[in-house]
């Protein structure tokens, strides 16, 4: 099994691109190989998108690939939104300082 890399809560405003549709989201846990996203659109399971946000005032841009999907808000601490794995960090350390702060900005 591999391990977890270290994540952080955070609320960062995202835009997710997902077959030619972008939509406004939150990305509210972050690592340096994966997010977790709160969005109204939900991508399919599988798919392939392309997740803006913006990282200590520098825009991010991340492709992932959907890894899981909840439909529907689950309580406290678990809203509708989709699990990714980043693919591919375009602006080098960005994310891996923010993760290793623990999101504080």
């Amino acid at each position: 099994m591999v391990p977890r890399a270290e994540r952080v809560r955070c609320d960062l405003a995202a835009f997710v691109e997902d077959l030619g549709r972008r939509a406004p989201g939150r990305v509210l846990n972050l690592s340096v190989d994966g997010l977790f996203a709160r969005v109204d659109h939900l991508p399919g399971l599988g798919s392939r998108v392309a997740v803006e946000m913006s990282i200590d005032g520098v825009a991010v841009a991340v492709h992932c690939d959907v890894t899981w999907v909840r439909l529907s808000d689950q309580g406290a601490g678990a809203p509708r939104g989709f699990g990714a794995r980043i693919l591919d960090v375009p602006v080098p350390g960005s994310i891996s300082t923010y993760v290793a702060r623990g999101g504080v900005p």
